[in-house]
């Protein structure tokens, strides 16, 4: 089991503040697309082909199945999304991005790589690449935690 100290927590505070203040607020505070984070965040998970259920959905985002319904009922409404029956268990709704969607996700992917190009932009490549494998080193060890 890993020790926790004082220390450790307060990186993990830390890091969690900086990413807020310097890559995720900037972003979402100076995006115009008229969608909150979350909605955002949902365009964001049906990337490519993908075609998440709603539990799908609120289990990656963390937040309750009936929160995501007006979540989604938005997107919908917006001609972002729609619903469409799995498959393999008509019981289960998923959700699929439109061509609108499509496109909308495109341009937020492009207006995200250009926010952070300039925000990385003061930092040499020796140092994002450090970065970049901290962040994988993240990722992995936080996806492996138990729900």
């Amino acid at each position: 089991m890993a020790r926790l100290t004082d220390s450790s927590t307060q990186k993990f505070s830390v890091l969690i503040q900086l990413l807020d203040r310097r890559l995720l607020r900037p972003f979402y505070t100076h995006s115009h697309y008229g969608l909150s984070p979350l909605q955002i965040n949902v365009l964001l998970l049906l990337s490519g082909n993908a075609s998440p259920s709603m539990s799908q959905i609120a289990t990656r985002l963390d937040i309750s199945k009936p929160n995501v319904t007006p979540i989604i009922d938005r997107l919908i409404q917006d001609g972002y999304a729609v619903r469409t029956a799995n498959e393999k268990d008509r019981r289960i709704i998923n959700i699929t991005a439109t061509e609108k969607g499509k496109k909308l996700i495109s341009t937020i992917r492009s207006d995200m790589r250009k926010m952070l190009q300039e925000r990385f932009s003061s930092h040499s490549e020796a140092e994002f690449d450090a970065f970049m494998s901290a962040i994988d080193t993240c990722i992995k060890f936080l996806e492996t935690m138990d729900e």
